[in-house]
């Protein structure tokens, strides 16, 4: 998702330009220190295209960062909205625990795993191009020897990269997984701070922390991989590049200027080498990430909305005074010429009353179904839950597009003077829409 969007192919333009300036820049110091004591006039040229090939790299630089920002906010954008879109299709997802989760996951984990990788993704490329530029540029200044010194560090960093890919990416996974279990652990330490018992919020807190010792673990361990990775190649490589440095010095003395000019940028390359070690291993475990992200909505746990209804429940037609059946029920619903009417749903707890207004709600495109819980519209209402309900209702009786109202237990939070006004509405509401509840007030069930 990240690589097929547009501002990715701007930031990855914007930094090959700049990775050849750099490349260039430090050819250009490479010949200035090679005509420093011989031609003056001729090395303070190469130091003033130097100069200006250093501020532009800086202004494609800033510019890649800048598409890099727009990257991530057009990516996370894309991906709350299909992972939303695609979770809709499965009516089966719709539970309180899986709308937790998503929301834990839009917002902490791909959130920051997609700026992440809008971020790694380009760097990646801008450390590679910088090495392959710099070298190219210190063949042409130093020649074949010292550059083959300066390879074999690439080729050291390489291999471990190979070496550690599969304990990397597993390790991606088990981060990942336990990062979002320690964050459900917090959660568990509000509700039980606040209405539990001192021996529950104890009991949470313990949890807690072994959740969490779980996720620094895994943490602490990509980490030392990474720092082996990346610090290995270098320390393998500097006595090499000293010893040939040395010996091409004194078989042409004249690269002598040129190798001072250029030590900045042979320790900078070092840096770049480094650095595209760690962010290698680094872009393995957010590579894995984006691709838990790109599946994620299949991970959610899916309940069976379509069983047949507990043979215990019992409706009851309004308009006709008698009870019938949800398969009664349904075939009233489905039918070309279904009637304006209130039904209500009873039977006892656990026989799936809710369920089966899901079920109706899969099937039918012009319903909508209210709970006490969630919220229908873009409205922010305030208030007490009775409140919000209340306002919620009387904004979606005002929707003619709506055909069918599937109310559950609307009532739960209301006191008995609103909860009689609302009855009242929905009694008119019925005479012209279809209106399926489930009450939650014994005293005023019919």
């Amino acid at each position: 998702m990240i690589l097929k969007n547009k501002y990715f192919y701007v930031a990855f333009l914007l930094v090959v330009i700049q990775q050849a300036l750099v490349g260039l820049s430090t050819y250009f110091i490479g010949l200035a220190g090679r005509f420093a004591y011989f031609e003056p006039g001729r090395s303070f040229y190469y130091i003033v295209i130097f100069f200006l090939s250093i501020a532009a790299c800086y202004v494609f630089g800033s510019s890649s960062l800048y598409f890099r920002v727009k990257l991530s906010n057009s990516v996370w954008s894309d991906y709350y909205r299909n992972t939303l879109t695609r979770a809709k299709e499965v009516w089966g997802v719709n539970s309180a625990k899986n709308k937790e989760m998503v929301s834990h996951w839009i917002i902490g984990e791909s959130l920051p795993t997609i700026e992440e990788a809008s971020f790694y993704y380009v760097e990646i490329i801008a450390l590679y191009l910088n090495v392959i530029f710099t070298v190219v540029a210190l063949y042409a200044i130093l020649g074949t020897m010292i550059t083959i010194s300066l390879l074999s560090c690439m080729v050291v960093s390489l291999s471990l990269i190979l070496l550690t890919k599969k304990k990397v990416k597993e390790l991606s996974t088990e981060i990942q997984s336990s990062k979002i279990e320690a964050f459900r652990a917090i959660n568990k330490i509000w509700d039980n701070a606040f209405f539990g018992m001192k021996k529950h919020f104890e009991e949470s807190l313990v949890n807690s922390k072994d959740k969490e010792k779980v996720y620094f673990d895994n943490q602490l361990k990509y980490k030392l991989i990474e720092q082996v990775v990346a610090c290995l190649p270098v320390m393998t490589s500097i006595p090499l590049i000293i010893y040939i440095s040395h010996h091409t010095v004194m078989m042409h003395p004249y690269i002598m200027g040129s190798l001072v000019a250029v030590l900045p940028r042979s320790l900078q390359l070092y840096q770049s080498i480094h650095a595209a070690s760690m962010h290698t291993t680094q872009l393995m475990v957010i590579r894995s990430k984006v691709k838990n992200l790109e599946h994620f909505h299949t991970t959610l746990e899916r309940a069976d909305f379509f069983n047949d209804a507990d043979i215990r429940i019992k409706i009851h037609c309004h308009s006709s005074g008698l009870n019938i059946s949800p398969t009664d029920l349904c075939g009233v619903l489905f039918s070309d010429s279904a009637d304006p009417g209130r039904y209500t749903i009873t039977g006892p707890n656990g026989t799936g009353k809710s369920s089966f207004l899901k079920k109706l709600k899969s099937q039918l495109t012009n319903a909508i179904l209210v709970n006490h819980e969630d919220q229908i519209g873009v409205n922010d209402d305030v208030g007490s839950s009775g409140e919000k309900i209340m306002k919620s209702l009387g904004r979606l009786f005002a929707d003619d597009a709506v055909r069918f109202f599937l109310l559950d237990e609307w009532d739960a939070n209301t006191d008995i003077e609103n909860t009689k006004k609302t009855d009242a509405i929905i009694e008119e509401l019925s005479k012209k829409s279809i209106v399926i509840e489930v009450r939650h007030k014994k005293s005023i069930e019919r």
